[in-house]
Protein backbone atom coordinates (compact mmCIF):
# COMPACT_ATOMS: atom_id res chain seq x y z
CA UNK A 1 0.00 0.00 0.00
CA UNK A 2 1.29 3.42 -0.93
CA UNK A 3 2.12 5.77 1.95
CA UNK A 4 -0.81 8.02 2.83
CA UNK A 5 -0.51 11.79 3.22
CA UNK A 6 -1.08 13.28 6.64
CA UNK A 7 -3.22 16.31 7.47
CA UNK A 8 -0.25 18.66 7.14
CA UNK A 9 0.44 17.46 3.59
CA UNK A 10 -3.22 17.86 2.63
CA UNK A 11 -3.58 21.34 4.14
CA UNK A 12 -0.52 22.49 2.21
CA UNK A 13 -1.91 21.06 -1.03
CA UNK A 14 -5.25 22.82 -0.53
CA UNK A 15 -3.53 26.16 -0.90
CA UNK A 16 -2.53 28.98 1.38
CA UNK A 17 -0.89 28.32 4.70
CA UNK A 18 -1.30 25.12 6.67
CA UNK A 19 -2.74 27.27 9.48
CA UNK A 20 -5.52 28.44 7.13
CA UNK A 21 -7.27 25.05 7.35
CA UNK A 22 -8.94 23.22 10.22
CA UNK A 23 -9.79 19.53 10.09
CA UNK A 24 -13.41 18.88 11.06
CA UNK A 25 -13.68 15.12 10.73
CA UNK A 26 -11.93 11.94 9.61
CA UNK A 27 -13.77 8.71 8.81
CA UNK A 28 -13.82 5.88 6.26
CA UNK A 29 -16.28 5.77 3.39
CA UNK A 30 -18.08 2.66 2.09
CA UNK A 31 -14.99 1.75 0.03
CA UNK A 32 -12.74 1.79 3.08
CA UNK A 33 -11.00 5.00 2.05
CA UNK A 34 -10.22 7.71 4.56
CA UNK A 35 -12.22 10.89 4.01
CA UNK A 36 -11.25 14.07 5.84
CA UNK A 37 -13.31 17.24 5.87
CA UNK A 38 -11.48 20.55 6.26
CA UNK A 39 -12.75 24.07 6.78
CA UNK A 40 -11.03 27.21 5.53
CA UNK A 41 -10.59 29.58 8.46
CA UNK A 42 -10.69 32.50 6.02
CA UNK A 43 -13.64 31.65 3.76
CA UNK A 44 -15.44 28.99 5.90
CA UNK A 45 -15.46 26.80 2.77
CA UNK A 46 -15.62 23.06 3.44
CA UNK A 47 -13.70 20.52 1.34
CA UNK A 48 -13.74 16.73 1.50
CA UNK A 49 -10.40 15.02 0.85
CA UNK A 50 -10.53 11.32 -0.05
CA UNK A 51 -7.30 9.31 0.22
CA UNK A 52 -7.01 6.69 -2.52
CA UNK A 53 -5.78 3.25 -1.46
CA UNK A 54 -3.22 3.27 -4.24
CA UNK A 55 -1.86 6.58 -3.01
CA UNK A 56 -2.65 10.24 -3.51
CA UNK A 57 -5.96 11.92 -2.81
CA UNK A 58 -8.85 13.74 -4.43
CA UNK A 59 -10.49 16.99 -3.31
CA UNK A 60 -14.22 17.73 -3.46
CA UNK A 61 -15.52 21.24 -2.77
CA UNK A 62 -18.68 20.77 -0.76
CA UNK A 63 -21.87 22.54 -1.80
CA UNK A 64 -23.55 25.03 0.54
CA UNK A 65 -26.18 22.36 1.31
CA UNK A 66 -23.47 19.89 2.27
CA UNK A 67 -21.84 22.57 4.38
CA UNK A 68 -25.12 23.18 6.21
CA UNK A 69 -25.64 19.46 6.78
CA UNK A 70 -22.14 19.04 8.13
CA UNK A 71 -22.46 22.14 10.30
CA UNK A 72 -25.69 20.78 11.76
CA UNK A 73 -23.99 17.47 12.54
CA UNK A 74 -21.04 19.26 14.12
CA UNK A 75 -23.37 21.39 16.24
CA UNK A 76 -25.25 18.29 17.39
CA UNK A 77 -21.94 16.69 18.39
CA UNK A 78 -21.03 19.79 20.42
CA UNK A 79 -24.37 19.73 22.21
CA UNK A 80 -23.93 16.04 23.06
CA UNK A 81 -20.44 16.66 24.44
CA UNK A 82 -21.71 19.63 26.48
CA UNK A 83 -24.34 17.38 28.07
CA UNK A 84 -21.62 14.90 29.03
CA UNK A 85 -19.62 17.68 30.69
CA UNK A 86 -22.65 18.64 32.77
CA UNK A 87 -23.18 14.97 33.69
CA UNK A 88 -19.71 14.94 35.27
CA UNK A 89 -20.27 18.27 37.02
CA UNK A 90 -23.53 17.00 38.48
CA UNK A 91 -21.76 13.95 39.90
CA UNK A 92 -19.90 16.28 42.21
CA UNK A 93 -22.96 18.27 43.23
CA UNK A 94 -24.70 14.99 44.11
CA UNK A 95 -21.81 13.67 46.20
CA UNK A 96 -22.44 12.31 49.70
CA UNK A 97 -21.77 15.30 51.96
CA UNK A 98 -21.75 13.00 54.99
CA UNK A 99 -18.90 10.88 53.64
CA UNK A 100 -15.96 13.16 52.97
CA UNK A 101 -13.52 10.25 52.77
CA UNK A 102 -15.48 8.69 49.90
CA UNK A 103 -15.57 12.02 48.06
CA UNK A 104 -11.82 12.46 48.51
CA UNK A 105 -11.19 8.95 47.22
CA UNK A 106 -13.36 9.48 44.14
CA UNK A 107 -11.70 12.81 43.48
CA UNK A 108 -8.27 11.15 43.67
CA UNK A 109 -9.49 8.63 41.09
CA UNK A 110 -10.49 11.44 38.73
CA UNK A 111 -14.19 10.62 39.01
CA UNK A 112 -15.11 14.32 38.98
CA UNK A 113 -12.54 15.41 36.38
CA UNK A 114 -13.74 16.60 32.97
CA UNK A 115 -11.37 15.37 30.22
CA UNK A 116 -9.82 18.14 28.15
CA UNK A 117 -10.79 16.25 25.00
CA UNK A 118 -14.45 16.40 26.02
CA UNK A 119 -14.19 20.15 26.71
CA UNK A 120 -12.74 20.65 23.24
CA UNK A 121 -15.56 18.63 21.69
CA UNK A 122 -18.19 20.67 23.55
CA UNK A 123 -16.68 23.99 22.47
CA UNK A 124 -18.85 27.07 22.97
CA UNK A 125 -21.98 24.91 23.36
CA UNK A 126 -20.97 24.42 27.00
CA UNK A 127 -21.78 28.06 27.78
CA UNK A 128 -25.39 27.36 26.86
CA UNK A 129 -25.61 24.93 29.77
CA UNK A 130 -25.10 27.70 32.34
CA UNK A 131 -27.38 30.40 33.69
CA UNK A 132 -25.79 33.65 34.74
CA UNK A 133 -26.75 36.70 36.78
CA UNK A 134 -25.04 40.08 37.03
CA UNK A 135 -23.67 41.27 40.35
CA UNK A 136 -23.51 44.88 41.47
CA UNK A 137 -19.73 45.02 41.20
CA UNK A 138 -18.59 45.89 37.68
CA UNK A 139 -17.41 42.85 35.72
CA UNK A 140 -18.68 40.34 38.30
CA UNK A 141 -21.19 37.66 37.47
CA UNK A 142 -22.64 34.58 39.14
CA UNK A 143 -23.02 31.34 37.20
CA UNK A 144 -24.72 28.02 37.84
CA UNK A 145 -25.35 24.89 35.78
CA UNK A 146 -28.88 25.08 34.39
CA UNK A 147 -29.58 21.52 35.40
CA UNK A 148 -28.66 22.19 39.01
CA UNK A 149 -30.85 25.29 39.19
CA UNK A 150 -33.81 23.47 37.68
CA UNK A 151 -33.38 20.61 40.17
CA UNK A 152 -32.62 22.60 43.31
CA UNK A 153 -34.16 25.99 42.62
CA UNK A 154 -31.02 27.85 43.68
CA UNK A 155 -27.54 28.73 42.52
CA UNK A 156 -24.84 26.08 42.97
CA UNK A 157 -21.73 27.10 44.90
CA UNK A 158 -19.53 24.14 43.97
CA UNK A 159 -18.01 25.92 41.02
CA UNK A 160 -14.42 25.00 41.83
CA UNK A 161 -14.99 21.98 39.59
CA UNK A 162 -16.69 23.88 36.77
CA UNK A 163 -14.41 23.92 33.72
CA UNK A 164 -15.66 27.17 32.15
CA UNK A 165 -12.70 29.52 32.52
CA UNK A 166 -11.67 28.88 28.91
CA UNK A 167 -15.01 30.26 27.65
CA UNK A 168 -14.01 33.80 28.62
CA UNK A 169 -11.73 35.55 26.07
CA UNK A 170 -10.01 37.56 28.81
CA UNK A 171 -10.03 34.76 31.36
CA UNK A 172 -11.78 34.98 34.69
CA UNK A 173 -11.01 34.98 38.38
CA UNK A 174 -12.89 32.84 40.88
CA UNK A 175 -13.89 35.07 43.77
CA UNK A 176 -16.46 34.26 46.46
CA UNK A 177 -18.69 31.40 45.34
CA UNK A 178 -20.62 31.44 43.05
CA UNK A 179 -19.06 34.62 41.63
CA UNK A 180 -16.59 35.16 38.84
CA UNK A 181 -14.68 38.28 37.88
CA UNK A 182 -14.62 38.20 34.07
CA UNK A 183 -11.77 40.71 33.92
CA UNK A 184 -13.85 43.27 32.06
CA UNK A 185 -15.64 46.37 33.31
CA UNK A 186 -18.79 47.55 31.55
CA UNK A 187 -20.71 50.79 31.68
CA UNK A 188 -23.85 49.15 33.03
CA UNK A 189 -25.19 45.80 34.27
CA UNK A 190 -27.08 45.49 30.98
CA UNK A 191 -23.85 45.75 29.00
CA UNK A 192 -22.39 42.97 31.14
CA UNK A 193 -25.46 40.83 30.43
CA UNK A 194 -25.16 41.47 26.68
CA UNK A 195 -21.53 40.40 26.76
CA UNK A 196 -22.37 37.19 28.58
CA UNK A 197 -25.19 36.38 26.15
CA UNK A 198 -22.82 36.91 23.23
CA UNK A 199 -20.57 34.27 24.77
CA UNK A 200 -23.52 31.87 24.82
CA UNK A 201 -24.46 31.99 28.51
CA UNK A 202 -28.16 32.30 29.37
CA UNK A 203 -29.54 35.02 31.64
CA UNK A 204 -32.26 33.85 34.01
CA UNK A 205 -34.62 36.11 35.95
CA UNK A 206 -34.85 33.83 38.97
CA UNK A 207 -31.07 33.58 39.19
CA UNK A 208 -30.85 37.35 38.96
CA UNK A 209 -33.40 37.75 41.75
CA UNK A 210 -31.27 35.49 43.94
CA UNK A 211 -28.05 37.35 43.09
CA UNK A 212 -28.94 41.04 42.76
CA UNK A 213 -32.72 41.60 42.59
CA UNK A 214 -32.41 45.39 42.22
CA UNK A 215 -30.96 44.82 38.73
CA UNK A 216 -33.53 42.31 37.48
CA UNK A 217 -36.07 44.62 35.83
CA UNK A 218 -33.40 46.78 34.17
CA UNK A 219 -31.62 43.80 32.64
CA UNK A 220 -34.78 42.00 31.59
CA UNK A 221 -36.18 45.08 29.84
CA UNK A 222 -32.90 45.71 28.05
CA UNK A 223 -32.47 42.15 26.85
CA UNK A 224 -36.04 41.95 25.56
CA UNK A 225 -35.32 44.92 23.29
CA UNK A 226 -32.55 42.88 21.66
CA UNK A 227 -34.94 40.21 20.42
CA UNK A 228 -35.62 40.40 16.66
CA UNK A 229 -39.24 41.25 15.87
CA UNK A 230 -41.38 38.15 15.46
CA UNK A 231 -38.64 35.79 16.69
CA UNK A 232 -38.38 33.91 19.94
CA UNK A 233 -35.40 35.03 21.99
CA UNK A 234 -33.66 33.26 24.86
CA UNK A 235 -35.85 32.14 27.70
CA UNK A 236 -35.82 34.82 30.37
Amino acid sequence: MAPQPDSKDIKTALGGSEKDWKRLSKKKNDDGEWVRVFESKKTKEHVAVTEAKEGGFSVQRLTPVANEQFSAAAAAAQEKAADKVIDIIMRYTHRDLEDGAKTDALMAQGYYDVPQKLLAEAGPALAGRFYFAVAEEAGTIATTPMRYFEEKGCMCEDFEVWPIDHLFPDGCTHTQEPYLDINKAFASPLETAKYMQNLGFVWNRNCQDETEPDLTDEIEAGLKKLRPSGKQGPKL
